[in-house]
Protein backbone atom coordinates (compact mmCIF):
# COMPACT_ATOMS: atom_id res chain seq x y z
CA UNK A 1 0.00 0.00 0.00
CA UNK A 2 2.72 2.38 0.73
CA UNK A 3 3.70 1.98 -3.03
CA UNK A 4 0.56 2.82 -4.31
CA UNK A 5 0.94 6.36 -2.15
CA UNK A 6 3.96 7.27 -3.67
CA UNK A 7 2.93 7.97 -7.02
CA UNK A 8 -0.29 9.67 -5.57
CA UNK A 9 2.51 12.08 -3.65
CA UNK A 10 4.50 12.84 -6.66
CA UNK A 11 1.29 13.62 -8.37
CA UNK A 12 0.06 16.29 -5.71
CA UNK A 13 3.95 17.37 -5.64
CA UNK A 14 3.62 17.85 -9.54
CA UNK A 15 0.39 19.71 -9.26
CA UNK A 16 1.52 21.73 -6.12
CA UNK A 17 4.66 23.03 -8.02
CA UNK A 18 2.33 24.02 -11.46
CA UNK A 19 0.11 25.96 -9.08
CA UNK A 20 3.07 27.65 -7.22
CA UNK A 21 4.64 28.78 -10.71
CA UNK A 22 1.82 29.96 -12.14
CA UNK A 23 0.70 32.23 -8.83
CA UNK A 24 2.68 35.87 -9.31
CA UNK A 25 2.47 35.77 -5.19
CA UNK A 26 3.91 38.22 -2.69
CA UNK A 27 7.92 38.27 -3.64
CA UNK A 28 9.76 37.71 -6.41
CA UNK A 29 11.07 33.83 -6.48
CA UNK A 30 14.77 33.08 -7.18
CA UNK A 31 13.65 30.39 -9.45
CA UNK A 32 12.68 33.07 -12.16
CA UNK A 33 16.06 34.40 -12.73
CA UNK A 34 17.62 30.72 -12.84
CA UNK A 35 19.68 30.88 -15.84
CA UNK A 36 20.14 34.69 -16.12
CA UNK A 37 24.29 34.47 -14.66
CA UNK A 38 27.07 32.73 -16.62
CA UNK A 39 30.61 32.15 -15.15
CA UNK A 40 32.73 34.99 -17.07
CA UNK A 41 35.83 32.54 -17.25
CA UNK A 42 37.60 35.07 -14.91
CA UNK A 43 36.56 33.64 -11.46
CA UNK A 44 33.50 35.80 -11.40
CA UNK A 45 30.05 35.88 -13.12
CA UNK A 46 28.26 37.92 -15.60
CA UNK A 47 24.38 38.37 -16.90
CA UNK A 48 23.79 36.20 -19.88
CA UNK A 49 23.29 38.55 -22.82
CA UNK A 50 19.64 38.28 -24.60
CA UNK A 51 18.42 36.31 -21.52
CA UNK A 52 14.57 36.68 -20.90
CA UNK A 53 12.44 35.72 -18.30
CA UNK A 54 8.80 36.12 -16.53
CA UNK A 55 9.08 37.17 -12.92
CA UNK A 56 6.81 37.68 -10.31
CA UNK A 57 6.33 40.27 -7.55
CA UNK A 58 3.88 42.08 -5.51
CA UNK A 59 0.84 40.05 -7.06
CA UNK A 60 2.11 40.69 -10.98
CA UNK A 61 4.30 39.12 -13.67
CA UNK A 62 7.13 41.41 -14.90
CA UNK A 63 9.29 40.99 -18.10
CA UNK A 64 13.08 40.91 -17.42
CA UNK A 65 14.72 41.30 -20.61
CA UNK A 66 18.97 41.74 -21.31
CA UNK A 67 20.05 43.36 -24.48
CA UNK A 68 22.72 41.61 -26.49
CA UNK A 69 25.54 42.89 -23.81
CA UNK A 70 23.14 41.88 -21.03
CA UNK A 71 22.35 45.18 -19.83
CA UNK A 72 18.64 45.59 -18.87
CA UNK A 73 18.36 48.07 -21.57
CA UNK A 74 17.46 48.96 -25.30
CA UNK A 75 19.51 47.46 -27.17
CA UNK A 76 22.84 49.47 -28.11
CA UNK A 77 23.68 50.54 -31.62
CA UNK A 78 26.85 49.78 -33.54
CA UNK A 79 27.94 52.97 -33.93
CA UNK A 80 27.48 55.78 -31.43
CA UNK A 81 25.85 59.30 -33.35
CA UNK A 82 27.95 62.20 -33.65
CA UNK A 83 25.57 63.84 -30.76
CA UNK A 84 24.61 60.99 -28.59
CA UNK A 85 24.99 61.09 -24.87
CA UNK A 86 25.55 57.81 -23.11
CA UNK A 87 25.05 57.25 -19.79
CA UNK A 88 26.09 54.07 -17.36
CA UNK A 89 24.47 52.70 -14.43
CA UNK A 90 26.21 50.38 -12.49
CA UNK A 91 24.80 48.59 -8.66
CA UNK A 92 22.74 46.10 -7.47
CA UNK A 93 18.95 45.02 -7.75
CA UNK A 94 18.08 48.33 -6.57
CA UNK A 95 19.28 49.81 -9.91
CA UNK A 96 18.54 46.42 -12.10
CA UNK A 97 14.80 47.30 -10.79
CA UNK A 98 13.76 44.56 -9.02
CA UNK A 99 9.94 44.49 -8.83
CA UNK A 100 9.60 46.92 -11.63
CA UNK A 101 9.41 46.83 -15.74
CA UNK A 102 12.78 47.79 -17.55
CA UNK A 103 11.54 50.59 -18.84
CA UNK A 104 10.49 51.74 -15.63
CA UNK A 105 14.07 51.64 -14.02
CA UNK A 106 15.89 54.71 -13.18
CA UNK A 107 18.48 54.48 -15.59
CA UNK A 108 16.13 54.35 -18.42
CA UNK A 109 13.85 57.02 -17.16
CA UNK A 110 17.22 59.33 -16.42
CA UNK A 111 17.69 58.71 -20.14
CA UNK A 112 14.46 59.99 -21.37
CA UNK A 113 15.24 63.18 -18.59
CA UNK A 114 18.33 63.93 -20.06
CA UNK A 115 17.46 63.53 -23.68
CA UNK A 116 14.10 65.69 -23.48
CA UNK A 117 16.75 68.81 -21.14
CA UNK A 118 19.86 68.63 -23.74
CA UNK A 119 17.75 68.03 -27.26
CA UNK A 120 19.99 65.35 -28.09
CA UNK A 121 19.80 61.31 -27.98
CA UNK A 122 20.59 59.86 -24.66
CA UNK A 123 21.14 55.85 -24.02
CA UNK A 124 20.86 54.87 -20.49
CA UNK A 125 22.52 51.57 -19.94
CA UNK A 126 21.28 49.53 -16.53
CA UNK A 127 23.74 47.40 -15.63
CA UNK A 128 22.71 46.87 -12.47
CA UNK A 129 22.95 42.83 -11.61
CA UNK A 130 21.59 41.72 -8.04
CA UNK A 131 23.83 41.19 -5.35
CA UNK A 132 26.64 43.04 -6.86
CA UNK A 133 28.86 45.16 -4.57
CA UNK A 134 31.03 48.31 -5.66
CA UNK A 135 34.16 45.71 -6.23
CA UNK A 136 31.85 43.99 -8.98
CA UNK A 137 31.26 46.97 -10.77
CA UNK A 138 34.74 47.27 -11.82
CA UNK A 139 34.33 44.07 -13.49
CA UNK A 140 30.92 45.44 -14.99
CA UNK A 141 32.33 48.69 -16.02
CA UNK A 142 35.44 46.98 -17.62
CA UNK A 143 32.78 44.31 -19.55
CA UNK A 144 30.79 46.91 -21.31
CA UNK A 145 33.04 50.47 -21.20
CA UNK A 146 34.85 49.35 -24.50
CA UNK A 147 31.21 48.98 -26.47
CA UNK A 148 28.90 51.12 -24.11
CA UNK A 149 31.26 54.02 -24.38
CA UNK A 150 29.29 55.88 -21.63
CA UNK A 151 29.88 59.72 -21.31
CA UNK A 152 28.54 59.33 -17.37
CA UNK A 153 29.22 56.64 -15.39
CA UNK A 154 26.87 55.95 -12.21
CA UNK A 155 28.44 54.08 -9.31
CA UNK A 156 25.33 53.37 -7.14
CA UNK A 157 26.20 52.19 -3.65
CA UNK A 158 23.52 50.30 -1.87
CA UNK A 159 24.29 51.59 1.77
CA UNK A 160 22.53 48.03 2.74
CA UNK A 161 24.91 44.91 1.60
CA UNK A 162 26.85 46.49 -0.66
CA UNK A 163 29.73 46.67 2.19
CA UNK A 164 29.55 43.04 2.87
CA UNK A 165 29.25 41.65 -1.06
CA UNK A 166 32.73 43.56 -1.56
CA UNK A 167 34.14 40.88 1.09
CA UNK A 168 32.37 37.97 -0.07
CA UNK A 169 34.76 36.52 -1.96
CA UNK A 170 34.85 35.65 -6.10
CA UNK A 171 31.15 34.62 -7.19
CA UNK A 172 30.40 31.28 -9.19
CA UNK A 173 27.18 29.96 -10.70
CA UNK A 174 25.86 26.99 -9.20
CA UNK A 175 22.52 25.84 -9.94
CA UNK A 176 21.69 29.03 -12.17
CA UNK A 177 22.76 31.19 -9.31
CA UNK A 178 25.40 33.24 -9.19
CA UNK A 179 26.62 32.87 -5.40
CA UNK A 180 29.43 33.48 -2.85
CA UNK A 181 32.06 31.44 -1.85
CA UNK A 182 30.37 30.14 1.15
CA UNK A 183 26.86 30.00 -0.54
CA UNK A 184 28.15 27.94 -3.19
CA UNK A 185 29.71 25.56 -1.41
CA UNK A 186 27.11 25.19 0.90
CA UNK A 187 24.79 24.33 -2.49
CA UNK A 188 27.27 22.05 -4.12
CA UNK A 189 27.38 19.72 -0.95
CA UNK A 190 23.46 19.64 -0.17
CA UNK A 191 20.83 18.25 -2.47
CA UNK A 192 18.07 19.73 -0.26
CA UNK A 193 19.51 23.01 -1.17
CA UNK A 194 19.46 22.30 -4.68
CA UNK A 195 16.31 20.84 -4.74
CA UNK A 196 15.21 24.70 -3.21
CA UNK A 197 16.74 25.99 -5.94
CA UNK A 198 15.00 24.29 -8.68
CA UNK A 199 11.09 23.64 -7.07
CA UNK A 200 9.38 26.30 -5.56
CA UNK A 201 7.70 23.47 -3.90
CA UNK A 202 10.33 22.04 -2.56
CA UNK A 203 11.55 25.32 -1.30
CA UNK A 204 7.90 26.07 0.91
CA UNK A 205 8.60 22.96 1.89
CA UNK A 206 12.18 23.61 3.11
CA UNK A 207 10.63 26.85 4.49
CA UNK A 208 8.22 25.01 6.63
CA UNK A 209 10.72 22.79 8.32
CA UNK A 210 13.06 25.59 8.79
CA UNK A 211 10.07 27.63 10.71
CA UNK A 212 8.61 24.74 12.35
CA UNK A 213 11.23 22.15 12.73
CA UNK A 214 14.31 23.92 13.26
CA UNK A 215 16.80 20.98 13.89
CA UNK A 216 15.76 19.06 10.64
CA UNK A 217 16.68 21.75 8.34
CA UNK A 218 19.50 21.83 5.75
CA UNK A 219 21.31 24.06 7.91
CA UNK A 220 22.83 27.43 6.42
CA UNK A 221 26.64 28.29 4.82
CA UNK A 222 29.20 28.88 7.48
CA UNK A 223 32.20 30.70 6.71
CA UNK A 224 35.85 29.30 6.43
CA UNK A 225 38.61 30.99 7.95
CA UNK A 226 39.61 32.51 4.88
CA UNK A 227 36.22 33.84 4.69
CA UNK A 228 35.92 34.87 8.01
CA UNK A 229 39.41 37.26 7.63
CA UNK A 230 37.78 38.39 4.65
CA UNK A 231 35.05 39.96 7.23
CA UNK A 232 37.17 40.78 9.57
CA UNK A 233 35.74 44.36 11.23
CA UNK A 234 32.14 42.97 10.71
CA UNK A 235 30.13 42.93 13.88
CA UNK A 236 28.01 39.30 14.15
CA UNK A 237 25.03 41.84 14.00
CA UNK A 238 26.33 42.87 10.83
CA UNK A 239 25.70 39.82 9.39
CA UNK A 240 21.93 39.99 8.98
CA UNK A 241 22.63 42.30 5.84
CA UNK A 242 22.21 45.87 7.34
CA UNK A 243 24.51 48.12 7.95
CA UNK A 244 23.58 50.00 10.43
CA UNK A 245 26.46 49.79 12.79
CA UNK A 246 27.98 52.31 10.36
CA UNK A 247 25.96 55.00 11.82
CA UNK A 248 27.97 55.07 15.20
CA UNK A 249 28.88 58.09 16.26
CA UNK A 250 32.04 56.82 17.49
CA UNK A 251 34.02 56.07 14.48
CA UNK A 252 36.20 52.71 15.64
CA UNK A 253 39.00 51.26 13.58
CA UNK A 254 37.32 48.50 11.51
CA UNK A 255 34.56 50.78 10.62
CA UNK A 256 37.59 53.00 9.03
CA UNK A 257 39.07 50.35 7.39
CA UNK A 258 35.33 48.86 5.72
CA UNK A 259 34.77 52.63 4.64
CA UNK A 260 38.46 52.95 2.91
CA UNK A 261 37.75 50.05 1.09
CA UNK A 262 34.87 51.64 -0.18
CA UNK A 263 36.52 54.71 -1.10
CA UNK A 264 39.86 52.59 -2.90
CA UNK A 265 36.95 50.19 -5.08
CA UNK A 266 35.26 54.23 -5.67
CA UNK A 267 38.29 55.56 -6.53
CA UNK A 268 39.88 52.88 -9.28
CA UNK A 269 35.86 53.01 -10.58
CA UNK A 270 36.40 56.78 -10.91
CA UNK A 271 40.06 55.93 -12.82
CA UNK A 272 38.33 53.47 -15.10
CA UNK A 273 35.49 55.47 -16.28
CA UNK A 274 37.88 58.29 -17.72
CA UNK A 275 37.51 59.99 -19.87
CA UNK A 276 33.47 59.56 -19.02
CA UNK A 277 32.50 62.04 -16.37
CA UNK A 278 31.72 60.12 -12.98
CA UNK A 279 29.19 60.34 -10.29
CA UNK A 280 28.20 58.40 -7.05
CA UNK A 281 25.06 57.89 -6.02
CA UNK A 282 24.07 56.36 -2.43
CA UNK A 283 21.48 54.56 -2.11
CA UNK A 284 20.02 53.79 1.60
CA UNK A 285 18.19 50.36 2.79
CA UNK A 286 14.79 50.29 3.47
CA UNK A 287 15.78 49.86 6.98
CA UNK A 288 17.23 53.64 7.14
CA UNK A 289 14.05 55.42 5.73
CA UNK A 290 11.49 53.93 6.51
CA UNK A 291 9.34 55.06 9.49
CA UNK A 292 10.23 53.59 12.94
CA UNK A 293 12.91 50.93 10.79
CA UNK A 294 15.78 52.40 11.67
CA UNK A 295 15.20 52.24 15.45
CA UNK A 296 13.27 48.96 15.36
CA UNK A 297 16.76 46.83 13.55
CA UNK A 298 18.96 49.00 15.64
CA UNK A 299 17.38 47.56 19.18
CA UNK A 300 17.02 43.82 17.30
CA UNK A 301 20.66 43.96 16.53
CA UNK A 302 21.51 44.50 19.93
CA UNK A 303 22.54 48.51 19.39
CA UNK A 304 22.07 51.70 21.37
CA UNK A 305 19.98 54.18 18.85
CA UNK A 306 21.25 56.89 20.75
CA UNK A 307 24.92 55.92 20.17
CA UNK A 308 24.23 56.10 16.85
CA UNK A 309 22.41 59.14 14.29
CA UNK A 310 20.56 57.55 11.04
CA UNK A 311 22.12 58.45 8.19
CA UNK A 312 25.67 59.34 9.07
CA UNK A 313 27.30 56.77 7.04
CA UNK A 314 26.18 58.53 3.99
CA UNK A 315 27.58 61.66 5.18
CA UNK A 316 30.60 60.04 6.05
CA UNK A 317 30.98 58.71 2.68
CA UNK A 318 29.44 61.50 0.73
CA UNK A 319 32.08 64.24 1.96
CA UNK A 320 34.86 61.94 1.61
CA UNK A 321 34.31 61.32 -2.23
CA UNK A 322 33.56 64.82 -2.59
CA UNK A 323 36.82 65.96 -0.42
CA UNK A 324 39.35 62.94 -1.14
CA UNK A 325 37.96 61.92 -4.83
CA UNK A 326 37.21 65.35 -6.13
CA UNK A 327 33.66 63.33 -7.76
CA UNK A 328 30.02 64.54 -7.33
CA UNK A 329 27.73 62.39 -4.60
CA UNK A 330 24.36 62.40 -4.08
CA UNK A 331 23.35 61.45 -0.82
CA UNK A 332 20.35 59.76 -1.28
CA UNK A 333 19.58 58.62 2.76
CA UNK A 334 19.44 62.52 3.29
CA UNK A 335 16.75 63.39 0.65
CA UNK A 336 14.61 60.03 1.26
CA UNK A 337 14.49 61.12 5.12
CA UNK A 338 13.16 64.78 3.59
CA UNK A 339 10.45 62.98 1.39
CA UNK A 340 7.38 63.85 2.66
CA UNK A 341 5.77 60.01 1.60
CA UNK A 342 8.60 57.72 1.62
CA UNK A 343 6.81 54.88 1.23
CA UNK A 344 4.98 55.89 -1.33
CA UNK A 345 8.57 55.17 -3.50
CA UNK A 346 8.35 51.63 -2.19
CA UNK A 347 7.15 48.40 -2.90
CA UNK A 348 5.34 47.57 0.45
CA UNK A 349 6.37 43.35 0.76
CA UNK A 350 9.16 43.31 -1.58
CA UNK A 351 11.05 46.69 -0.12
CA UNK A 352 12.65 47.65 -3.63
CA UNK A 353 12.02 50.80 -5.06
CA UNK A 354 8.49 50.84 -7.25
CA UNK A 355 8.15 52.88 -10.44
CA UNK A 356 7.53 55.59 -8.67
CA UNK A 357 10.50 55.56 -6.21
CA UNK A 358 12.43 54.80 -9.84
CA UNK A 359 11.06 57.87 -11.19
CA UNK A 360 11.91 60.00 -8.21
CA UNK A 361 15.55 58.61 -8.24
CA UNK A 362 15.87 59.61 -12.04
CA UNK A 363 14.74 63.11 -11.09
CA UNK A 364 17.39 63.80 -7.69
CA UNK A 365 20.12 62.55 -10.04
CA UNK A 366 19.41 64.10 -13.11
CA UNK A 367 21.07 67.86 -11.78
CA UNK A 368 24.40 66.00 -11.41
CA UNK A 369 24.42 64.04 -14.67
CA UNK A 370 23.61 67.09 -16.67
CA UNK A 371 26.49 68.91 -14.49
CA UNK A 372 28.93 65.99 -15.23
CA UNK A 373 28.01 65.92 -18.86
CA UNK A 374 28.60 69.96 -19.53
CA UNK A 375 32.34 69.15 -17.93
CA UNK A 376 33.32 67.02 -20.59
Amino acid sequence: MAFVGIPTALIGLAIWEVALRSDPGVFAHNLDFAGMYENDGNGSVRTVPGFETRVANEGRWLRVKLNRLGLRSPEVPPMKGAREKRVLALGDSQVFGQGVEGQETFPNVLAQRLERALGVPVLGGNAGMPGNGIADQRRDLLRYQPTFQPDVVLACVHLGTDFQDDVSGPKEVVAGFAMNTEAARFTKNSLRARLALRSRAWFEIEWWITTTLGPLSMGAPVQNEEEQARTEGFPPQAQRGEALFLDARAETQPMRAILDRTLDNLRRLRDEARPAGFVVVLLPSWVTVWPGAWEAQLGAMGLDPAAHERGLASRRICERVEKELQASCFDGTAALLAHPQVLSLYLPQDRHFNAAGHAWLAEQVEPRALAALARK
